[in-house]
């Protein structure tokens, strides 16, 4: 069963997705870029090749509809919700422009149906990787894998969004459109709890 926790920094607010004993975070950096951090033990950060894992299933409301929603819209190459664009005549012409940029990309975006995020903190070879799929029975898995940087004080899980310069401009603002409605949804629900907690006590 997914849970999860509010909580806030100097940057903004933090989410911490919690999926039996592993756990990540989705929150801004002091860099104003978002970052989606998985929580690791610092032995298991130096010795571990193994990937860490997340399943989000149907029963996770909210939170399976945001991320589900994201997903489908990269895998269409969907960048924006708009009417017009003045750029393309249509949206089907973009999402071919955004699909053929794709293909040329040193790792693509989407590949089979997979959404491939190469961390924006280093380069394509070195990044870390966050694969997004799904699943036969509809869930959705995401797949962190370490990056292969030669020191290990730089070993990570982490995954960075650049607000701009992303190595997949434009579908970076799909990421962003996903931290702002999630937190919307969830502040709101915590909101409400602290109110309601507040209340009672008079």
């Amino acid at each position: 069963m997914l849970k999860i926790e509010t909580s806030e920094s100097d940057f903004g607010k933090i989410l911490k997705i919690i999926n039996n004993n592993n756990s990540f975070k989705i929150l801004l950096g002091g860099n104003g870029d978002l970052y989606f951090s998985p929580n690791v033990g610092g032995m298991q950060l130096l010795k571990s090749k193994d990937p860490i894992c997340f399943n989000i299933a149907k029963d996770a409301g909210f939170f399976y509809e945001s991320f589900d929603r994201l997903y489908n819209k990269i895998c269409a190459y969907d960048p924006f919700d708009y009417d017009e664009n003045v750029f393309f005549k249509s949206k089907v012409e973009e999402q071919e422009y955004q699909k053929r940029k794709d293909y040329f990309r040193p790792y693509p975006l989407v590949h089979n149906k997979v959404i491939s995020w190469h961390s924006d903190e280093d380069c394509w070879d070195d990044s870390s990787i966050l694969n997004i799929s799904k699943e036969k029975n509809d869930s959705l898995k995401l797949e962190f894998i370490k990056n292969k940087v030669e020191d290990e004080l730089y070993f990570t899980y982490s995954i960075r969004f650049r607000n701009s310069g992303s190595n997949y401009d434009p579908f970076n603002l799909r990421f962003m459109e996903l931290y702002s409605d999630l937190c919307n949804y969830y502040f709101s629900i915590s909101n409400m709890q602290t109110e309601k907690s507040r209340i009672l006590k008079k």
